[in-house]
């Protein structure tokens, strides 16, 4: 019996770290930074500016595409604010940033701090939108209106786009890529967390469903129909729960999480294009 009492005793303490420890540590489990800038926009034939942006006394790298001028004036000079992913750094995404501004729109692409050449410090839930924040700022001293700013988000960096948008309801258009609707329901897919009381320690939430429901600008859903990361429904869902006063759903057939723009081709530029050219 004491046996027992002893074995019952020591996996209850151990239940009990392992929650205490996925309180404090969960955020490192949801955002894999990389440091090392493998490619710039260069390397995909697109001038750009090196921009540091500051925030808390901190700083973050990013880079400023100027619009391609020959399409500029089609997009109506407006400038698209890019937040990436959980993973790697916004080197990753260089090549789309080209894609987008090859559409005639200015890019801003951004690192959040403990990414790329950003600030050393470990990313959390809360971090990587007050970073955004910082980059939303910084189009304001270069005299963006806020009208003029297309916010846009891929994978996690759709969570940090509708969370932009729900502050930002002046902003001229949202569009989230590849992105899920909470990482509640994230954890819950994966089914690896179950034994854990997930309402009482999730600290990470990112709940972009609860947050769509609220935001009435132009939005553009785009999913890949084969995307094993986040599922396509995840997609469908925000995409049936959003407010806006526009909305459309793109889903790319037999695409992955990082490739409906190489594997929808021209259909995704004319997608894109078409949804921004559309007046409300």
């Amino acid at each position: 019996m004491r046996l027992l009492k002893i074995i019952f005793v020591t996996v209850v303490v151990c239940y009990v770290a392992l929650c205490v420890g996925l309180y404090f540590e969960q955020a490192r489990f949801i955002f894999a930074p990389q440091r090392d800038i493998d490619f710039t926009p260069k390397s995909y034939g697109c001038d750009f500016q090196e921009v540091l942006i500051p925030v808390n006394l901190q700083t973050l790298h990013a880079w400023w595409l100027p619009a391609d001028p020959r399409k500029s004036s089609q997009m109506g000079s407006r400038t698209l604010i890019y937040s990436h992913g959980n993973g790697g750094d916004m080197s990753a995404n260089a090549e789309h940033a080209c894609r987008l501004r090859n559409l005639g729109l200015n890019v801003l692409l951004y690192d959040y701090r403990g990414y790329g050449d950003s600030s050393n410090e470990q990313p959390t839930e809360d971090t990587v939108f007050a970073d955004a924040e910082a980059a939303w700022k910084y189009l304001a001293k270069r005299d963006v209106s806020p009208a003029k700013v297309i916010i846009y988000g891929h994978s996690l960096g759709g969570a940090v786009a509708v969370e932009m948008a729900k502050k930002h309801s002046d902003a001229n258009a949202l569009i989230v890529e590849s992105s899920f609707t909470s990482i509640r329901d994230m954890a819950d897919l994966s089914g690896n967390f179950r034994i854990f009381p997930l309402s009482l320690i999730l600290n990470q939430r990112l709940d972009s469903l609860e947050k769509i429901r609220e935001i009435q600008m132009p939005s553009l859903f785009i999913h890949g129909t084969s995307d094993r990361v986040v599922p396509s429904q995840m997609g469908q869902r925000l995409y049936e729960a959003s407010a806006a006063r526009r909305k459309d759903l793109f889903l790319v057939k037999n695409a992955g999480h990082e490739n409906c723009a190489a594997m929808a081709g021209d259909a995704y530029q004319q997608k894109v294009s078409q949804f921004l050219a559309s007046k409300d």
